[in-house]
């Protein structure tokens, strides 16, 4: 079985000038100026007013995220790979149920890739594929701050209990999903 997730592009965002204000300050004294014939002035006035417009159209497109055998890749638009995470170096992925951060423990410490939301993967579909590559996948209640190194217990203190009952929902939502892909019709 080929088991590759793409993250879904980002959704697309309502075009917005760049620097309205002050485009629209340089409208107005453009507007002020007395300039001859009055064309070139309608047409100075339209291009201060546009200008900020083509600027926003000049905005690059998102990459995306890809979760294959290969590993967690992020690729440009293109299709090239930017940043790559190898399966074989990946230890652990954790995401934090309540703010759904990524971080990815492999064999030189770990890393925040990034809310999975902003990297376009749904956390049911994240979580199933993962295990599915044989990436241990835990989520845990909570937000990213218990990850933080002043949030950590001391050296001699003993291990404190993360708990795990979004990752217990994501499993009954997968076991669920496969009983009804596996009924007999």
């Amino acid at each position: 079985m080929n088991l590759e997730l793409i993250g879904l592009r980002a959704p697309a965002r309502r075009l917005r000038p760049v620097a309205a204000g002050p485009f629209a300050l340089l409208s107005l004294v453009v507007a002020l100026l007395p300039i001859r014939p009055a064309g070139l002035w309608l047409t100075a006035v339209i291009a201060c007013y546009t200008l900020p417009w083509l600027l926003g159209l000049r905005e690059r497109r998102p990459g995306r995220w890809r979760l294959s055998a290969r590993g967690l890749e992020r690729l440009a638009a293109d299709g090239t790979v930017t940043e790559a995470y190898e399966l074989s170096r990946v230890e652990e992925f954790a995401v934090t149920a309540d703010d759904g951060v990524l971080t990815i423990f492999h064999r030189f410490g770990a890393t925040v890739a990034g809310p999975l939301a902003e990297m376009g993967f749904d956390l049911l579909s994240f979580y199933v594929t993962a295990r599915r590559l044989g990436i241990t996948t835990h989520v845990i209640d909570g937000d990213r701050s218990l990850f933080e190194d002043d949030g950590l217990p001391q050296e001699d203190e003993a291990p404190r209990a993360l708990g795990r009952r979004a990752e217990q929902r994501l499993r009954d939502q997968e076991a669920a999903l496969l009983a009804v892909a596996h009924e007999p019709r």
